[in-house]
């Protein structure tokens, strides 16, 4: 779930906003744990915040 807060005035703006959130393949094997958090991209400028649920992701890469 990616929950984020605007000013008031701009509630309106941001209904057909495309935000994604992407993992570095170089986070996931450099971590020990295999967790890692995502990054969120495509935030526009009035975006306040921005909170992700889970806040981290364990990932597991599988051979090639």
């Amino acid at each position: 779930m990616l929950v984020y807060r605007v000013p008031l005035k701009n509630t309106h703006s941001q209904e057909n906003a495309i935000f994604a959130a992407t993992i570095d393949y170089n986070d996931i094997t450099s971590s020990i744990s295999n967790t890692v958090e995502p990054r969120v991209s495509g935030l526009p400028e009035d975006v306040l915040s921005v909170e992700l649920d889970p806040r981290f992701i364990q990932c597991k890469v599988i051979g090639k």
